[in-house]
């Protein structure tokens, strides 16, 4: 079930009967699911339903077996060549790409490079933006994070919290329009969770970026997310606003899960 508060705008991500394999077993089942522009999507549920799949779907770093996904009404996996339709080719994958941001868990930054340099990098090579302007971007990212002090600062001198708002900081740099989180606090100390969900609420109040959250933080869903969808072994199993997931889910899986994660 796909529901939006935006039903009359066009999708600015379309699933459609999407399915992904790791060798039998099926990761992502028959999913159907529209993303509008602007909505902050929170995914959660159980380890292992396929919440990081899809969102690696997205950023084309797995490729879908079943379905279609679109981009903007813009196929992901096909594209048209001589009036037929023909796998998609690197260029076309890294035009898809370059509207989609990812943050991860692990941070990915490079251990060897300054965080203003991890975030000057990808403008640089990706966009080709000239080395002053992706600097004074990075200069003005840095100090939305919070991290205007540590442009010089490598990984290796970073904590956790600092190390995951250079990583919001670096994608952010390449003006996506979709963001994806991918559990972003889950690797984090207690103490620094607090410091990257206060960036998140900040980013979760611009209308010109749509967020996809695969998240644990159930308080923090129901505060940002304009949709919350829960999901098990690969199926949407709910998808509605926060109010009713977490007040009064209709599906008995998803009060079973609610009740174990949040202890009521």
């Amino acid at each position: 079930m796909t529901v939006s508060a935006t039903d009359n705008k066009p999708a600015l991500i379309r699933i459609s009967r999407a399915g992904k394999f790791y060798g039998a077993h099926k990761v992502i089942d028959g999913m159907n699911l529209d993303i509008f522009p602007s909505e902050k999507v929170a995914l959660i549920g159980p380890s292992g339903s396929g919440k990081s799949t899809l969102l690696r779907l997205l950023m084309t770093l797995e490729k879908l077996d079943e379905g279609e996904i679109e981009i903007d009404g813009v196929s992901m996996w096909t594209e048209s060549m001589a009036g037929r339709k023909v796998p998609a080719g690197p260029a076309h994958l890294k035009a898809i790409r370059s509207h989609i941001g990812m943050v991860f868990q692990s941070f990915n930054l490079f251990p060897h490079m300054t965080a203003l340099k991890n975030i000057t990098l990808a403008p640089v090579t990706v966009l080709g933006m000239g080395k002053e302007e992706a600097r004074q971007r990075a200069v003005e990212l840095l100090g939305e994070v919070g991290l205007g002090h540590k442009q010089n600062a490598y990984p290796g001198q970073l904590s956790g919290g600092e190390k995951q708002r250079v990583a919001i900081a670096r994608a952010l740099a390449l003006r996506p329009r979709i963001l994806l989180f991918d559990e972003i606090t889950s690797a984090l100390d207690p103490e620094t969770v607090g410091e990257v969900l206060e960036v998140l609420r900040r980013l979760a109040q611009r209308q010109d970026i749509t967020m996809l959250l695969v998240t644990h933080q159930m308080h923090f869903a129901r505060e940002v997310a304009d949709r919350v969808v829960f999901m098990e072994h690969g199926k949407i199993i709910e998808d509605a606003a926060p109010g009713q997931i977490f007040g009064s889910p209709k599906q008995e899986r998803t009060r079973e899960f609610l009740k174990s994660v949040l202890q009521y």
